[in-house]
């Protein structure tokens, strides 16, 4: 089974974000856990974490093979990405991580973006025409020697 994290703030979800999953859905993978951050470490985030819990199940209404995982609701601390990856990994098994290409512009700003590649395959989905900067950090991570996987979606 093929499964994709989608992890994000989700605040609020919206239309790319759902558009990204069904894509993803769409094109191989077998379920998407979708991972909201209880406490980002990149944006003050002040709607709480079980409203923005709640937003997503009902912008999921109707989408199939989705699961949220409420993992980072254990505790208030600063969560990053290379440490929520190892357990969902320790969870679900072998996955894929899902970011768009705006975040992939930011991908070398994450926390230890170099542990994040070792342990998964970026599926990255971007809106419209990439530009000089997407195409910048995506060769950033090729010297990397990690494959991405650049979706053929377009987000509108």
């Amino acid at each position: 089974m093929k499964i994709a994290v989608f992890g994000g703030a989700f605040n609020p979800p919206h239309l790319e974000h759902i558009n990204m999953i069904k894509a993803a859905l769409s094109e191989g993978v077998d379920k998407v856990i979708v991972v909201p951050s209880k406490n980002p470490p990149h944006k003050s985030c002040p709607t709480s974490f079980l409203d923005r819990v709640n937003m997503l199940n009902i912008a999921l209404l109707g989408v199939k093979n989705v699961e949220i995982d409420e993992i980072e609701n254990e505790d208030y601390n600063v969560h990053y990405s290379y440490e929520t990856i190892p357990k969902l990994i320790n969870k679900y098994g072998k996955i894929e991580f899902i970011i768009g290409g705006d975040s992939l512009i930011d991908f070398h700003k994450w926390k230890n973006p170099e542990e994040i590649i070792k342990l998964v395959q970026l599926d990255v989905f971007y809106r419209g025409n990439r530009d000089l900067e997407f195409n910048k950090a995506k060769e950033e991570l090729d010297k990397l020697s990690k494959s991405i996987e650049e979706t053929s979606s377009r987000i509108a």
